[in-house]
């Protein structure tokens, strides 16, 4: 997979993360790959930015971690601290989707052997310390497909099966605004 992420590219593969960078115009000549950081990744979803991070998936046999990548200020090094190293056994399965929100300061996950669940991660910086990490999930009565963010709301597709076997597939949306205004 590839990220934009600050002035460069994020190339990840299943051990290693790589950098492109290049000068003013990108051409053969002027484009450099380099190692940025070697951290474990899964490879199924695909990792998704929220402004000074990439979020992605990890493997850890029937569950699944996710790694905040960032750049530490203070070494200029590339980093990613595992952001689910405190419920090392709550994301059930390969992740199969990921999708965040600067404006909500949240990342949400769907995994493939929990398909009627959305994993939510929602977090608060203030300055340089990160006082908010914390997991929660909302269940489903159908197969959650999709999931995206619009403004404060949640847009969510699902399919649901009726107990004759016949689907149909219905398009919800979570509204997270503290405020009543439409």
């Amino acid at each position: 997979h590839a990220v934009p992420f600050k002035d460069s590219l994020l190339l990840f593969s299943d051990l290693t993360q790589f950098k492109m960078t290049a000068d003013d115009l990108l051409t053969p000549d002027t484009v450099s790959v380099n190692v940025s950081a070697q951290f474990e990744a899964s490879l199924t979803a695909k990792p998704v930015s929220a402004g000074r991070y990439v979020f992605f998936g990890v493997d850890k046999g029937k569950w699944s971690g996710i790694r905040e990548y960032f750049v530490d200020q203070a070494t200029e090094t590339d980093d990613a601290q595992e952001i689910t190293s405190h419920v090392p056994e709550y994301l059930l399965g390969d992740i199969k989707t990921l999708t965040a929100s600067t404006n909500e300061d949240m990342l949400l996950a769907i995994t493939v052997d929990d398909p009627n669940t959305i994993y939510a991660y929602s977090y608060y910086w203030k300055g340089q310390e990160k006082l908010q990490s914390s997991w929660s999930k909302w269940k489903f009565t159908g197969n959650v497909l999709a999931c995206a963010f619009n403004k404060s709301n949640i847009d969510v597709l699902i399919r649901y099966t009726d107990s004759g076997g016949s689907h149909s597939v219905c398009l919800e949306r979570i509204n997270l605004s503290t405020d009543e205004a439409e």
